[in-house]
This record gives C-alpha cells, structure tokens and sequence, in this order.
C-alpha cells in the first residue's frame, strides 16, 4: 500500500511497517548517573538471589497495585544492580542483532531518585513534560519498567512521592493511562477529571494536558499509540479518509463490557513487564496484539468518529469525490467553493454534494474547513509568538473571517487559538 498524497488519508507506509517488525537493540538503562540530564545507558545485572515474582508492591516504592480492574496483584518486585560505568554495554544478544537474527524485544527499566533524573527518563521514553515534586522532604522513588512494540508503547510507572506533570501537547501520540493505585488528578481542554483504579484517562495529541496531582501511592499503566499509526487503522477500518486528529472522551470506563475485553488485551501486553525479555513482545507475536489493542480501542472507546465506524459505510469512492479530496489536501488556502471543486472534477454541485454525503460523512466545504484547521493549527504550534500573529496564520490558510476562525478553533481544540500561539 503507499502512502498518500495528503495527511487525512495517512495509510502505513513499508518502511513503517519495516519499523513495527524492526526490534529496538536490547539495552537495559540506569537512571543512576546523568550528566546533563542526559540518561547513560548501562548494563543491568540481576541482584544475586533475586527473582521475578507477583508480589503486591512496585520496586521499592511500596505502592500497593491489588487492583479490582485487573482481578490480581499485577505488578511484581524485583530488585536490580546496576554497574557503575558511564558507558553503554551491549546485550550479549546485541550482536544477534547486528547479525540479522530475529531478536525479542527487551523491557528497560528506569530508577530515579530526584526530579531531574525522573524528568529524563519519562521524556525519553514517553513524553516531554515539567516534572514537580509537590509533597517536600521525601525522596523520589521513581520507577519506570517500559517496552517500545513498534508504533506502542506500553509500560508502567511510579514516583513514592506527590508529583505533578506538565504534558502541554503530546502532539505525535495517544497515551492511556491505566491507575492501578492511587490518586491521578488532571486538567485537559478546560476539564479537570479525578482518576482512580477503574478508570483510565486518555491523552490528546493536540489538547494541552496536565497531571496537577499524582499521589504518593500512585501508580498506573501508560498505553502509547503513535498518531499516525492509529489514525491510518482507523481509515482503513472506515475505507475512507478521517478527520484527524481523533477526538476521544477523556475518560475511560474499564467496567464497560466492551472496554474490559479490552483491558484483558493490555493485561496479556503487561505481564511480563518485569522479565528481561519476553515471547510476548517478540515481532512475530507483538505485531497481531498492537493492531488488536489499537483497533480495539477505536471500536470500545468514545470518540468523535465512532459513529463511521457503526455506520460501516461503503469502502469505494467515485473518481469525482476522491479528485476533490486531493485538490483540497493539495491546496486548502485556495478560495474553493463547491463549484468550482465541481467544474475541476467534471461533475455537478448535487453530485458532488451528494457523493460527500455518502462516502465522506461530511459536506465538501466543512471536510475542507477541518483541513484549514489542523494546518493552522500546526503553525500555531511551530510560530514564534513573538514574530508571528493569529490573523496572519488564519488568512494564510483559507480564513477570511477572524471570528468565527476562533470560534471553530476552540470548538476542536478545546482553547482560543491565542492560547496555543502563546504557548508556542
């Protein structure tokens, strides 16, 4: 399949499907020594008499994790040494790597004992953030046990300690996460949400989002979609361009019957998260459970286009509608109207019209004000505040009229599009 010419239509690539298949190198990291927060790799060896077990606490952080929405005690205790060196070593299966062999993919572990450290291993792994200790005089006890699957990311995560987390937008990925313990307090879009086992929160990629607070005794499983992956399993789910990005509903009921059949896929992805490596995360059994859990959350979760999905509308589309769609991906600052999109394809307006209706779900000129929006929405991302200005970026892409650019803006986006300008 190619890729193609425009964004809403977004289809996996070969060279991403190249990268699902591609295991990362097998590395185990430290958090014990960063100079310039900057995460130095290094071996990590078992303790002599450790083992791997089920255990009710987090590594050292005491967190108990018994939780009703996994039915069990899901996290284990281990306990690790780490070397001392400043250097990366290689895996003793490394060099299987570099020899071409089929190589399983390896869980990392993280440990953290102060904010700067803690900040560096969460924004490697996952996202950029501020990290801030609310709850003064105890050290931080973070714990990170994590494994890239291509195009997911699925670990788990804990601090010993109050904290707070300052996301802004996570622009390239969908996170969910999973309370397994513990108090999680957020604000997203102007709405402040409290999440505890039972509920799962999910992170936008153009919706600001911050933890205000995340209790001592918090702990909770982290599920990251990359965006473009999820967005193209949607259109070919759907047979038709989306509107990108998704919107979700910000909370996610795990008591649901549809969403706990769900839950019991991350529950296969997690169990193994505190073993070296794992058959489960190998590319060979990894790449059916990814689609799975990525498909399974658009079909059980609330979102701004799971009506199409319902609906399961006709994969085909007329020659007319799919050349209108290109010239507006191509071109959206151009002053379209449904005529003259109709006189380029060689069609009527009714047939037109008619043919958006029916294979798109939405009317041409409202398809082509969401692709205005997300391109102005992109530059007000990447603009300087201080050189560049809302109306500027609103005309470039199409906009005649400030207000109701505005308007439209926050009713995506969840805020003015000064905000996201300002924040720039």
């Amino acid at each position: 399949m190619e890729k193609s010419a425009h964004r809403l239509a977004y289809v996996r690539s070969p060279h991403q499907k190249r990268q699902l298949d591609r295991p990362p190198r097998s590395k185990r990291w430290c958090v014990g020594d960063i100079d310039e927060r900057t995460i130095c790799p290094i071996r990590a060896r078992r303790a002599r008499g450790s083992r791997v077990g089920t255990g009710a606490n987090l590594p050292r952080s005491g967190v108990n994790t018994s939780d009703s929405a996994f039915g069990r005690d899901v996290v284990g205790r281990v306990t690790w040494v780490f070397g001392g060196e400043k250097t990366m070593q290689e895996s003793p299966r490394a060099a299987d790597d570099a020899a071409g062999e089929a190589e399983e993919r390896e869980v990392r572990a993280f440990d953290a004992h102060d904010r700067d450290e803690a900040q560096a291993a969460l924004g490697t792994t996952y996202f950029s953030h501020q990290l801030h200790q609310l709850s003064g005089g105890d050290d931080m006890e973070m714990s990170l046990h994590m494994v890239h699957l291509g195009p997911l990311t699925v670990g788990r995560l804990s601090y010993g300690v109050e904290v707070g987390l300052d996301f802004g937008e996570l622009g390239n990925a969908y996170n969910v996460a999973i309370p397994v313990a513990g108090r999680h307090d957020t604000e997203s879009a102007g709405q402040s949400h409290i999440f505890t086992p039972g509920q799962a929160c999910i992170y936008l990629p153009h919706r600001a989002t911050k933890i205000t607070r995340w209790s001592a005794d918090g702990a909770q499983y982290g599920i990251k979609f990359d965006r473009d992956y999820l967005e193209a399993e949607l259109q070919e789910m759907l047979g038709r361009p989306t509107r990108a990005p998704v919107t979700f509903d910000p909370v996610l009921d795990l008591t649901n019957p549809q969403v706990n059949s769900w839950l019991a896929l991350v529950k296969t992805l997690v169990s193994d998260l505190d073993t070296d490596h794992s058959m489960l995360y190998s590319p060979l059994v990894s790449r059916p459970l990814v689609e799975a859990l990525t498909r399974g959350l658009l079909v059980s979760a609330d979102h701004d286009q799971r009506e199409l999905l319902d609906l399961r509308a006709p994969a085909a589309r007329p020659r007319t509608v799919k050349a209108a769609i290109d010239a507006m991906h191509a071109h959206p600052e151009e002053p379209w109207t449904v005529r003259t999109l109709a006189e380029l394809v060689g069609g009527s307006v009714r047939t037109l019209q008619d043919g958006f209706a029916r294979y798109v779900g939405a009317a041409p000129m409202a398809y082509l004000r969401g692709i205005r929006l997300e391109r102005a929405h992109e530059d007000l991302v990447a603009a300087d505040p201080v050189h560049s200005a809302v109306s500027d970026i609103a005309y470039r892409w199409g906009f005649r009229h400030l207000g109701r650019f505005s308007v439209e803006y926050r009713k995506r986006y969840g805020q003015p599009p000064s905000v996201t300008l300002t924040k720039a």
